[in-house]
């Protein structure tokens, strides 16, 4: 089917479709660089008492 205009429900499916997995990449990539800096931390700790 041909439509000549696009509804509202197509621009909020199309950001939905959009926004949905850049906010889950952004939790997982914030998530992973926190698992990261938490390693750090814990090296740094470790070296720094002698260990």
């Amino acid at each position: 089917m041909m439509r000549e205009a696009l509804s509202q429900w197509d621009y909020v499916i199309a950001a939905y479709a959009i926004a949905v997995p850049a906010i889950a990449a952004l939790i997982i990539f914030s998530w992973l660089r926190m698992r990261r800096a938490e390693r750090a931390r814990d090296a740094a700790r470790k070296k720094g008492r002698g260990e």
